[in-house]
């Protein structure tokens, strides 16, 4: 990324001339095309701009003026040249040109390396913006990968002057105050130190009482404004597991906290046709979770947990019934198994039962006496002198009772097991878990092709984008109120795709924070500065009261009480636990099919020797016969 400098500007200059003059240096200095983008209303300035740009370089730098509105940029068909000036007159519009910038570079430009010089007219707080211009610069770079370069020309309001910033030579200043124009000369001179030495956290043990900045965007609250009002709720936004993790890190890290929440994106809900609704049907939300990963103490996190009561992650509404649990000690396989030993052994003591006497009245061992065979017949209460008759179909009954007696006891130890706890339904832990349970996806992405590519042509749940579906508007009234029938929220990264893709590959980052039963998940990009500690830290909400705390919250939220006693997972018998006893069954079974089989074969060989000796006795009459006639004659 290229070097800048805070530059020093005359005030008597208008912002047109600002802007100009950079523009110019930005030409000469790279010798590439650029175009002018007008992104959403026209700014003031824009004019006087161009004329201004065009003049100083006799028209030698190639221009391409576009005006793309919000529902153009949603579904962009533009082509870049080497660089582009993107003028906006609001800085709501940045959020949402930070996501679409990435879906140009993904749908056009793959790896080309494209230069982003953005102005924004309309400024309220110099810090405020600061923050948010170095998110949205990091959030694109390390998105792009080929982005080397990422300025904003900014038009602070007129208490401010008309002033140019670099965004990314803004660092904050050793002593740790609150930030300041007087501050920005230091800050270019320690540049260099701050970079040697805010790598990461970990470098921190003692913040000194440092006041650390924790900014929110608020994504999922920006209907807020429009929808609190109409059901008269007050929202805490400074309440949440998020906020309270903080707090013990800052008593451990002596640092001092302070919140910010803005609203991301304009409130207005557009109207879209809606179908396939679900009024009763489970969504998975998303969101950003984003600690910004550069090298001053700066950290950025979404709204409160608490806001909203899908916000918590709690399972209300998502134990097993006592009649479910009836069929939960096996599982499928086992039963299948199970109906099928069931139905195989009716049907042979059926079939026995209408097959010849002479098969059902063979007694196993029949001119047998050995003592092992004995043994077994005695065991087994196949009794020689007492089932004289029909001892197959008996034996087979009383072998198929004595299977039944073992599963019996498994089962009725595991449902009592179950009748006895509540047992909560699985959480989703694979794309084809959301498949199979019906999902629905709600999103703030403005392309949801990207999301269907990554699936692989597997089949896709649906897609919802919140920020213009009316069914996120109903569904966000009706979870206000605690009317909503949702089961489960979970919470991953929009705008980190790589996080989508091993989330679609099959399994859900946010799973690694369910831990001890919680009714909240706490989860955020990989490879942030302070992960380490928050997955350390969130081990102490119990203990430390704070998700008691929450708990209470959420209570008083959904007017409903809340359990959040740790369950002992309740394991199902699978086909593995039985196996004995289908093997028991199979192989005492067997034993007396077996001794049957030899049993019918042996009778077998013997009429066909009695049939043998009865010619060869017929033969050896009719010689008899043949010769007495041949002697008389």
């Amino acid at each position: 990324m290229s070097a800048g400098k805070v530059s020093t500007i005359d005030p008597t200059k208008s912002v047109s001339k600002v802007i100009s003059d950079v523009i110019h240096e930005f030409y000469i200095s790279n010798n590439i095309k650029f175009d002018f983008i007008i992104y959403g209303e026209k700014t003031n300035h824009i004019n006087d701009v161009i004329d201004d740009v065009t003049n100083k370089v006799n028209e030698k730098i190639p221009i391409s003026l576009k005006h793309v509105s919000l529902t153009d940029m949603l579904d962009w068909n533009h082509e870049f040249n080497q660089s582009a000036v993107v003028f906006m007159k609001s800085r709501r519009n940045l959020f949402s040109f930070q996501e679409i910038s990435k879906t140009m570079h993904l749908k056009y430009y793959g790896s080309k390396r494209i230069k982003f010089l953005v102005y924004i007219e309309e400024i309220e707080h110099v810090e405020h913006f600061l923050n948010v211009l170095m998110y949205t610069r990091r959030e694109l770079i390390n998105f792009v990968g080929q982005m080397y370069f990422f300025e904003f020309f900014i038009h602070l309001d007129r208490k401010m002057k008309e002033i140019l910033l670099y965004a990314h030579q803004i660092f904050r200043s050793d002593v740790c105050g609150e930030f300041s124009l007087d501050t920005l000369n230091i800050m270019n001179v320690n540049s260099q130190k701050w970079n040697k030495t805010l790598k990461n956290f970990d470098h921190f043990e003692n913040f000194n009482g440092c006041m650390l900045n924790f900014y929110g965007f608020n994504y999922f609250g920006f209907y807020l404004n429009d929808i609190s009002d109409t059901i008269n709720l007050d929202v805490n936004h400074f309440a949440g597991a998020i906020f309270e993790v903080i707090q013990i890190m800052s008593i451990q890290h002596n640092f001092t906290p302070q919140y910010t929440i803005n609203i991301a994106i304009d409130s207005k809900v557009e109207t879209l046709r809606t179908k396939n609704y679900e009024p009763n049907g489970r969504y998975i939300f998303t969101f950003s979770v984003s600690p910004a990963n550069y090298s001053n103490a700066l950290l950025y996190y979404t709204q409160s947990i608490s806001t909203l009561n899908f916000m918590f992650h709690i399972s209300y509404n998502d134990l097993y019934t006592n009649y479910e649990k009836l069929t939960m000690p096996f599982d499928d396989l086992t039963w299948i198994l199970m109906l099928l030993t069931f139905g195989l052994t009716f049907a042979t003591i059926f079939g026995l039962k209408i097959s010849s006497q002479r098969i059902r009245r063979i007694i196993f061992g029949k001119g047998i006496n050995i003592p092992a065979y004995n043994a077994l017949g005695i065991f087994f209460g196949i009794s020689q002198l007492r089932l004289p008759k029909e001892s197959f179909p008996r034996s087979t009954l009383i072998i198929f009772i004595w299977f039944c007696l073992i599963i019996r006891t498994c089962w009725q130890s595991k449902i009592f097991e179950f009748m006895t706890s509540n047992m909560r339904k699985p959480l989703p832990a694979s794309i084809e878990d959301l498949i199979q349970m019906n999902y629905t996806v709600i999103i703030n992405s403005y392309k949801l092709d990207h999301y269907y590519d990554l699936l692989n042509d597997r089949e896709s749940p649906k897609f919802i984008n919140y920020s213009s579906s009316p069914l996120f508007v109903d569904l966000y009234k009706r979870a206000l109120k605690g009317e909503t029938k949702s089961k489960y929220a979970f919470f991953v990264s929009d705008f980190e795709l790589e996080n989508w893709k091993s989330f679609f590959n099959g399994s859900l980052p946010m799973l690694e924070y369910e831990k001890l039963s919680k009714p909240l998940v706490i989860s955020s990009p990989l490879n942030n500065i302070l992960q380490y500690q928050l997955n350390k830290l969130v081990d102490e909400l119990i203990p430390s009261g704070i998700l008691n705390h929450l708990v209470s919250y959420g209570e008083w939220y959904l007017n409903r009480p809340i359990d959040i006693k740790p369950e002992d997972t309740k394991r199902i018998l699978s086909m593995s636990d039985l196996e004995f006893g289908f093997v028991i069954f199979l192989g005492t079974l067997s034993f007396p099919i077996f001794v049957f089989i030899c049993e019918i074969h042996a009778l077998y060989v013997r009429r066909q020797l009695r049939k043998l000796l009865g010619l060869y006795e017929f033969v050896r009459v009719i010689r008899e016969r043949l010769k007495d006639y041949h002697d008389k004659w």
